[in-house]
C-alpha cells in the first residue's frame, strides 16, 4: 500500500512526495509528526493503518497538517481479506483522489482505475527488491533469483525486468566485470521497455545502461529525461541524471538535479553518496564533505565502496577524523580499493603501494575495479601503471570509465596522448 500510494500521489504533479527509502525509516517511530515533517521538509503527512479481524480488513488513512497537527481529511476503507491485494490499487487511487481534492478545490474528479494485483507476483517482486537493497554480492544474487522467479510467474510484468537490470548494474564494477553482466542487464532493460514504455523505472535502468555500459551519452540523457518526465517525484531518476551530467562536465545542471533528488529522498545514503560525488567532480570539495558528513549522521558505520568517498575527507582533517575507516585486514576487495585510494591521497606512499600490490594479486583471481587501481597509481605519480590500468578498464568496460572527463585525480594524465585517446574511445569527442 505504501509503494502504491507513493506511486499514485507522485502522479499528481503539483506535490512533492518523499521516496519510500526515507519514509520507511519512520515506521513505528515515536517522534512527533511535526518533527518528522521538519526532518523531511514536508507540509503534510499521510498516515495509515491496517486492521484485520477474521476475514475482514479495514484500511484507515488520514491527512495531517504538519504545522498545526490538525486532520485535513480522514477515511476508512473496508474489504474482505481475499480482495485486499486485488483492490490495492483501487484503494490507493481513492485515497489519492481525496488528497487531490484537498490540494485543488477545482480539480475534476477522476475515476480510480482498479488494477488486479497477483499476490504471488507482488511477493516475489518485493522480496527481490529487499535483497537487492542489501547491496552485498550474495544478497544481490538472491534478489536476481526472486526476479527470475517473478518473470517465470508473470512474464508480462515489466518491473521484474527493470529490477533485473538494476541488479546487474549493482553487481558490475563492484563485484564482477561489467563485460560479464551488463549485456544481460541491457537485454533486461530493453525487454522492460518493450513491455511498458510508461514505467519511469524502466527508463532509469536503460539510461544507466546507456550511460555506464554503452557510453552512449545522447541516448542516456534521453532516457533519464524521459524518466523524470514520467515521474517527476522519482529520486532515482533525478539522482542518475545528476551523476550523468556531472560526468559530462555540466556541473551546474548536475547540482540542480541532485538537489531535487535530495529533496525527494533526504535520508537516502545512496543519494548523499552520489551528491558528494557530483560536488567533487565539480571541484567543490567543501560541499562534497558536507554531503558525505550527512551519511555519517544517517549511518555512523557506513563503509565506503569507492575511493572517491575518502578524498575530500582526507583533505579536511576535521571531517576525516569522523569518518568510519575499516582496516585493510577486515576489508574485501572492494573496500580494499577504497582504502588504497585513501592512503594514496593521504601521501602514505609505502602503505598505498603495499595495498596496490595486494590488490594486483587479488585481481588475478577476483575482479578488481581497474579504474580505482588507475586513480591510485595516478595520485602516486605512477603514470605508466595508471595508463595500463585505464586500458584494462576500457577492455572490461568499467562502469567508472565515464568519470575520465571530470575526475580531478586524473589531472596529471590529461596531457598524455594515450589519455586523450582513451577519452575518445569512451565517447568524449574533442
Amino acid at each position: 500500500m505504501t509503494d502504491e500510494l507513493i506511486t499514485q500521489l507522485a502522479q499528481l504533479g503539483s506535490v512533492r512526495v518523499i521516496s519510500r527509502t526515507s519514509v520507511m525509516q519512520y515506521k513505528g517511530a515515536q517522534k512527533p509528526l511535526r518533527q518528522i515533517a521538519d526532518e523531511l521538509g514536508v507540509d503534510a503527512i499521510l498516515e495509515g493503518s491496517v486492521v484485520r479481524s477474521g476475514q475482514h480488513v479495514r484500511v484507515t488513512a488520514q491527512l495531517i497538517d504538519a504545522a498545526t497537527d490538525q486532520h485535513l481529511w480522514a477515511r476508512s476503507y473496508d474489504r474482505e481479506l481475499g480482495d485486499v491485494l486485488l483492490l490495492q490499487s483501487d484503494m490507493a487511487g481513492a485515497i489519492t483522489q481525496q488528497i487531490r481534492a484537498e490540494i485543488d478545490q477545482n480539480a475534476r474528479a477522476l475515476v480510480p482505475q482498479a488494477s488486479r494485483v497477483d499476490p504471488e507476483e507482488q511477493d516475489l517482486y518485493f522480496r527481490g527488491r529487499y535483497h537487492l537493497s542489501k547491496g552485498s554480492e550474495d544478497e544481490i544474487n538472491k534478489g536476481i533469483e526472486y526476479f527470475r522467479q517473478g518473470i517465470e510467474h508473470s512474464p508480462e510484468d515489466a518491473r521484474n525486468y527493470a529490477a533485473m537490470a538494476d541488479s546487474y548494474l549493482a553487481l558490475s564494477d563492484y563485484y564482477v566485470s561489467p563485460a560479464a553482466v551488463l549485456e544481460l542487464g541491457k537485454q533486461s532493460a530493453l525487454k522492460a521497455l518493450q513491455l511498458d514504455g510508461n514505467l519511469a523505472e524502466t527508463h532509469v535502468s536503460l539510461g544507466a545502461i546507456r550511460f555506464l555500459y554503452d557510453w552512449n551519452w545522447p541516448e542516456a540523457e534521453k532516457e533519464f529525461a524521459q524518466a523524470v518526465k514520467l515521474n517527476p517525484n522519482s529520486s532515482d531518476a533525478h539522482m542518475w541524471r545528476g551523476v550523468f551530467l556531472a560526468q559530462m562536465g555540466r556541473s551546474d545542471e548536475a547540482i540542480s538535479e541532485i538537489k531535487v533528488a535530495e529533496s525527494l529522498d533526504p535520508l537516502s545514503v545512496a543519494v548523499h553518496v552520489n551528491a558528494g560525488w557530483v560536488y567533487y567532480l565539480a571541484r567543490r570539495e567543501a560541499q562534497a564533505v558536507q554531503e558525505w558528513r550527512k551519511i555519517l549522521d544517517i549511518d555512523p558505520h557506513f563503509t565506503v565502496t569507492h575511493a572517491s568517498l575518502w578524498i575530500a575527507y582526507i583533505k579536511q582533517a576535521e571531517a576525516g577524523a569522523a569518518l568510519y575507516r575499516p582496516s585493510a585486514g577486515d576489508a574485501d576487495a572492494l573496500q580494499l580499493a577504497a582504502i588504497t585510494g585513501r592512503e594514496a591521497v593521504s601521501g602514505n606512499r609505502a602503505e598505498a603501494e603495499r595495498l596496490l600490490s595486494r590488490l594486483d594479486s587479488i585481481s588475478k583471481r577476483h575482479y578488481v575495479c581497474p579504474y580505482e587501481m588507475a586513480t591510485a597509481h595516478a595520485v602516486l605519480g605512477d603514470k605508466e601503471k595508471a595508463l595500463d590500468w585505464l586500458n584494462r578498464g576500457l577492455k572490461e568496460r568499467s562502469a567508472c570509465m565515464p568519470d575520465l572527463k571530470a575526475d580531478p585525480r586524473l589531472d596529471s594524465l590529461r596531457s598524455d596522448a594515450r589519455f586523450q585517446e582513451f577519452l575518445k574511445r569512451v565517447g568524449f569527442q574533442r
